[in-house]
């Protein structure tokens, strides 16, 4: 089998942009909805951190709706800043420590995947520099791969289905307003396929590694 054409110029470029996305991950991403969770961003210690939450949710017109239904208690967290036809979003001007771990747990699980997404290509692009790729590592690391697009996408969606779920049942928020229960597809749709191709990438690995092996 012939090695892959590859410089230490296209190496330096590929190795380059992933630590460039890992590092915009981290910083606009990871670190952010941590200083969110842990109270930095409302206690002013790091710039462009927005401390209020914002929640959509639906809006039940079933219920009778007047004008001082959707508007929250004087003195309560929760207010409404946004209604649609069958939407609304809630705001938390205040939120307590307890809202902001709540609110950030979804956003740094889904930064978290994505980071580890991005680590294992960078693994998987460093064993480029021998010009062959195709190494047991590798196939595990595209099985990894496949298992957090399927398994973490999903699971980032219904944490923060819960969550949201949860935020919904604090003080203040109006009985016509009901929590958003939806999931995409597209962690299936990436997922399988990668699946797929991790399964055919281990396989041919292990058959030319039998193969190099008579030899």
């Amino acid at each position: 089998m012939s090695r892959v054409r590859w410089n230490r110029w296209d190496q330096a470029v590929f190795e380059g942009l992933l630590v460039a996305a890992i590092a915009v991950v981290l910083v606009i991403g990871l670190l952010p909805a941590l200083a969110t969770g842990s109270g930095l961003c409302a206690a002013r210690r790091i710039s462009k951190c927005e401390s209020r939450i914002f929640v959509e949710a639906y809006l039940d017109r079933s219920l009778p709706l007047t004008e001082e239904g959707l508007v929250s208690p004087r003195g309560e967290r929760a207010g409404i800043v946004g209604i649609g036809e069958t939407t609304v979003t809630l705001i938390f001007a205040d939120p307590t420590p307890a809202q902001r771990l709540l609110y950030a747990i979804p956003m740094a699980l889904g930064w978290v995947v994505t980071l580890l997404v991005l680590m294992l290509l960078l693994g998987i692009a460093r064993t480029l520099r021998s010009g062959d790729p195709f190494v047991a590592g590798n196939a595990r690391r595209v099985t990894a791969i496949a298992a957090l697009a399927l398994i973490g996408g999903i699971a980032t969606q219904v944490v923060d289905q819960f969550v949201k779920a949860e935020l919904l049942q604090a003080p203040g928020v109006p009985e016509q307003i009901t929590p958003v229960f939806e999931l995409s597809f597209l962690p299936v749709i990436v997922g399988l396929p990668l699946a797929f191709f991790a399964e055919v990438f281990r396989r041919g690995t292990k058959l030319r590694e039998d193969v190099e092996g008579l030899v």
